[in-house]
Order: structure tokens, then C-alpha cells, then sequence
């Protein structure tokens, strides 16, 4: 019998090391944190985070998600390249919240991983931050959870949890969608953060620190760049008063994405050749080789996000978009469903 006395510490869990990270981060989270919340008792120490609603809101609908970053986190590991994938975890959360037409108030993390590596997860916080600025919320809080048992030592999985408010009448849907009202693509960053699990089928053996023909980056650079955050753009669209409904284009592609936000009788019908897909997604088809078809309700094609505009109204929003340098393209219209098609027809493939 071992009369030894163990640890935490001796069973893999260091309660010191993180004490030592939460205290690290705490001016990291000070600086959004002061910058944005509206709640004078509010404390990082807290068990719970707190946010006051702004007194501006007449009928206010809170609006929740909840998202990860999928296998892209694999390429973080691997490449030992940290800062930019809490951009992916804010982003693929707050990008659901903003097709509802909902304004992000705040914002929380949840990191589990094998052995807590302070320099690399200081990495992961500030991309958090930086997105939940451009984003405009505020990080109230978050958890780290060290399990060796369940994960390797020089790895971790992140978890982001997202809240907004909506005007109850503000409502985005496909209860408002129309025959005849415009599809706005408003352009990705990349490939954003899903469809990374064929990504990496089709990439095995690839030399992802090479720069292959066609494209303009090393392939690492290309996988981590992060996924943009539309909060701007959903202002300018708001402001103007022309938008129906939003579809963020996350894992289904254009395909299956488009068509959450339709209503039985009406199909969108989306042109091809609007917009310039980005190389790299010609690169995946070609070296797959994956299906065209696949690729559509797979990837976003170089459109992060679909909106559906008022026709008579349109034009305001597009003049803002181009005043403010934003990338888009009017992609498709809206139309009465023929019979035997698909709800969503997109230019050169077969539904």
C-alpha cells in the first residue's frame, strides 16, 4: 500500500497554473470588458456575469447561440499558430445571432484542454477579444477546464456562447421574404470555419507551408484565415431599412443555407457568375476531386453571408455598402417555386 499522499497537481491538474492563466488574462478582458459593459458592479472575480439592458430597447427579444470552430482547430494545433482562431469562435457564433436582424451584447468562452499553456491560450484570448470588439460585445466571462485524461497535452477545444437583443418588430425571417425581393452576397474571408474534416481528406500529404500554383498564399495561411465577422454590414442593412431575412453560409453551403430562410412557395435563384470564386476553393474541387455540387452545400463559395433584400428598397444599401468598401455582389433573386426544382437553383448545378 502506497501511503504517499497525492495532489490535484500529481493526477494532472494544476490548480496554480490556472489561477496563475485567469489572472494573466484579467487585464486582457478589462480592456473590452470597461470599454463596452453597462453594469457598474460587475467583477471578473464573479460566478456569473452580468449585463444590464439598455434602456433604448422598447420590446427587446434576447436572441442566444452557441457555436464551436470544428476541425480548423486541428491546423491551429498542428501549425503551433494560436491568434486567430478566437476570432473563428466569436465570429461563427455571433454571425448566427446577426441574421435574426440582432444587435451582439455579450459574449462567453469555454476552453478545455489536456495541460494549461498560457502563451498559447493568451493567443486564443486575444483573438477572442479583438472579434468581440469588432463585433461589438463584450467577453463577460468564460471557463478553462484542464482534463488530461481526455485530452493531449499540447491541445484544447474551445466552446463560445453568444447573446444579443432584437426590436421584437425588428425581426428578420422568412416570414417577411417576397417574390421578387434581390439576394445580396456579401463575401467571405476564406473558407470561414466549417468543412474543415473534407478539407483535411483532400489536403492529406499536402505540404501546407508550400504556396501552390493559383493561389496567393502559403495553404496554412489560407486554412487559418479567420472568419469574417458581418456586424458592420447588418448595420448598414438595418439602417436602411431594405432587409428581409439573412442566411449565415456555414456548413451546408449556399445550398442548404439559403434555403432556412425561404418560405414554402418561393425558391431563390442564384447566378454563378456574379462573383469570383476564391482560388482556393477551385483548388479543393480539383484536387479532391469533390463533386461541384458538393462543394455548394459544403463550402460558402467566397459568400459568407446571403441577404435578402426589399427590391424597391435595395439601392440605399447598396450605395452604403460601396461607400464603406465592403465587397458584394447581387447573386440571385427571389421567385415563385417551379414545379420539381429544388428551393434553392444555383447556375451550372443539378439539384
Amino acid at each position: 500500500m502506497n501511503n504517499k499522499k497525492i495532489s490535484y497537481k500529481d493526477s494532472g491538474v494544476d490548480i496554480d497554473s490556472a489561477n496563475e492563466f485567469t489572472s494573466s488574462i484579467s487585464d486582457l478582458m478589462k480592456k473590452n470588458f470597461s470599454a463596452i459593459s453597462n453594469l457598474k458592479n460587475n467583477d471578473l472575480s464573479n460566478f456569473a456575469g452580468l449585463f444590464k439592458l439598455d434602456s433604448k430597447y422598447k420590446n427587446p427579444v434576447l436572441v442566444s447561440g452557441t457555436d464551436g470552430v470544428g476541425s480548423k482547430i486541428i491546423y491551429a494545433h498542428s501549425s503551433g499558430v494560436h491568434g486567430t482562431i478566437g476570432i473563428d469562435l466569436v465570429a461563427m457564433c455571433v454571425n448566427d445571432l446577426l441574421t435574426t436582424g440582432a444587435e451582439p451584447l455579450f459574449f462567453l468562452d469555454y476552453i478545455a484542454t489536456g495541460k494549461i499553456n498560457k502563451s498559447n491560450l493568451e493567443k486564443v484570448l486575444e483573438g477572442i477579444i479583438t472579434a468581440c470588439n469588432t463585433s461589438g460585445c463584450v467577453l463577460l466571462g468564460g471557463e478553462t477546464a484542464e482534463m488530461p485524461d481526455l485530452y493531449a497535452e499540447n491541445t484544447y477545444d474551445l466552446a463560445g456562447f453568444s447573446v444579443g437583443v432584437v426590436e421584437e418588430d425588428e425581426i428578420l425571417g422568412k416570414e417577411k421574404v417576397q417574390n421578387g425581393d434581390l439576394l445580396i452576397g456579401l463575401f467571405s474571408s476564406g473558407i470561414h470555419s466549417n468543412g474543415y474534416t473534407l478539407v483535411r481528406k483532400v489536403l492529406e500529404g499536402f505540404d501546407l507551408s508550400k504556396k501552390y500554383t493559383g493561389l496567393e498564399k502559403t495553404l496554412i495561411d489560407i486554412l487559418l484565415e479567420p472568419t469574417k465577422i458581418y456586424s458592420k454590414e447588418m448595420k448598414i442593412f438595418k439602417n436602411t431599412n431594405s432587409i428581409h431575412a439573412s442566411a449565415n453560409i456555414t456548413g451546408g453551403g449556399l445550398l442548404e443555407n439559403v434555403a432556412r430562410v425561404l418560405p414554402d412557395g418561393l425558391q431563390a435563384k442564384i447566378n454563378t457568375s456574379k462573383w469570383n470564386v476564391p482560388p482556393i476553393f477551385n483548388f479543393l474541387e480539383k484536387e479532391g476531386p469533390v463533386d461541384k455540387k458538393e462543394m455548394f452545400r459544403t463550402f460558402n463559395m467566397g459568400i459568407g453571408m446571403v441577404l435578402v433584400l426589399d427590391k424597391m428598397k435595395y439601392e440605399n444599401s447598396i450605395d452604403e455598402l460601396s461607400k464603406n468598401n465592403i465587397q458584394h455582389a447581387i447573386i440571385g433573386e427571389v421567385t415563385e417555386k417551379e414545379q420539381r426544382n429544388g428551393q434553392v437553383l444555383i447556375s451550372g448545378i443539378n439539384v
